[in-house]
């Protein structure tokens, strides 16, 4: 089977990280080939992209309405002559009048465009919530297909309890869309009680609200509880992971939360905002914590109360359970698989 995975960019993102990995396990036994349209790429993250995968970057500029461009993604469209062309954008259906074959897309949030989606073949969510959006907005009934993580490369070593406590917030810096001030004035009110001794909060990714960030923590005269880390590959955080006490996930919207599932398959514990894809994601409670979303002192209230009993939620048999959980419902193996069973079905 001959596969063309569709998307406008490829920066580091929970969409465009899951893609990678879907493709890897895709081209061990079909044709797979990458079509970027626009120029902005990250090149590490291309890197992680199988050999066996053809790449194709077509290095529009954003927002070029050159026909030139457009050319392009129509001929590497036509000649590759897929069986299927996977969409990872919703506004690529524009492409189906001119080129042949069965388009089908992924919604990966809630935040879609319901225009065109009676142009493709098939529709899938990646969540429980996701599905129930598109169902209720439109006609269509979506496929449910989890999103997935490699979890046989997460190192999943057990830690101890000791006196630093370590905290990990994975996401791009957006911070109305992935919430990281919420966590910064969490860790404020926490500052004010003297609550937080040994406590540190690592950010990790790039993005537009990186200087509203820290100028929010200069603010509140907590500098020395953050760290900056930058972009990360899957590589360092599959790698380093493990070695934090929590990850705090504090989205005001999500429609799944991959950095939740890498977390569980680490064995670290998490916090998220209740909102629909992380609850879903952590079965109501079941397999981790939460807090009221967009509420500091609610997730201060929960913050302490993790750290206060570090060894209840650091228990290794429950983190194994979870561990197993993340295994059975969300690796990478299962998820390409389900696709591959939907193309052809």
């Amino acid at each position: 089977m001959k596969i063309v995975h569709f998307i406008w960019a490829f920066p580091i993102g929970g969409a465009e990280t899951m893609l990678v990995e879907i493709m890897n396990v895709q081209c061990v036994e079909n044709n797979v080939v990458l079509v970027v349209i626009n120029n902005l790429v990250n090149k590490e993250l291309l890197m992680q992209v199988d050999k066996r995968v053809k790449i194709i970057i077509i290095n529009r500029p954003v927002g070029s309405k050159n026909i030139w461009y457009y050319l392009k993604i129509w001929f590497a469209l036509k000649i590759e002559q897929a069986d299927i062309i996977h969409c990872h954008n919703d506004s690529l259906s524009i492409f189906n009048k001119y080129v042949s074959g069965n388009f089908v897309l992924t919604i990966h949030s809630v935040d879609f465009n319901t225009k065109h989606l009676n142009r493709y073949t098939k529709v899938f969510a990646i969540s429980k919530i996701v599905k129930e959006n598109i169902e209720k907005r439109t006609d269509i009934v979506p496929i449910l297909v989890y999103n997935g993580v490699n979890t046989t490369l997460i190192n999943s070593t057990f830690r101890g309890v000791n006196d630093n406590f370590r905290i990990i917030q994975i996401s791009r810096l957006k911070h109305k869309h992935k919430g990281q001030n919420i966590l910064i004035n969490a860790i404020s009110l926490l500052s004010k009680n003297k609550n937080i001794k040994g406590v540190t909060v690592d950010f990790v990714g790039g993005g537009s609200s990186k200087d509203y960030l820290q100028e929010l923590i200069s603010q509140h005269r907590i500098d020395k509880y953050f760290n900056f880390l930058g972009e990360r590959n899957r590589g360092f955080i599959y790698k380093n992971l493990c070695t934090y006490n929590l990850l705090i996930q504090p989205s005001i919207f999500e429609g799944f939360g991959l950095t939740i599932v890498e977390a569980m398959s680490a064995k670290v514990p998490v916090l998220v905002s209740n909102i629909d894809g992380p609850i879903e994601i952590i079965q109501k409670g079941k397999f981790g914590s939460s807090f009221k979303s967009g509420d500091a002192k609610d997730c201060a209230k929960k913050i302490i109360e993790i750290i206060q009993n570090y060894e209840h939620y650091n228990k290794a048999e429950r983190l194994e359970e979870i561990r197993q959980y993340a295994i059975s419902n969300f690796d990478i193996q299962k998820t390409a698989k389900e696709y591959i069973n939907e193309y052809q079905g």
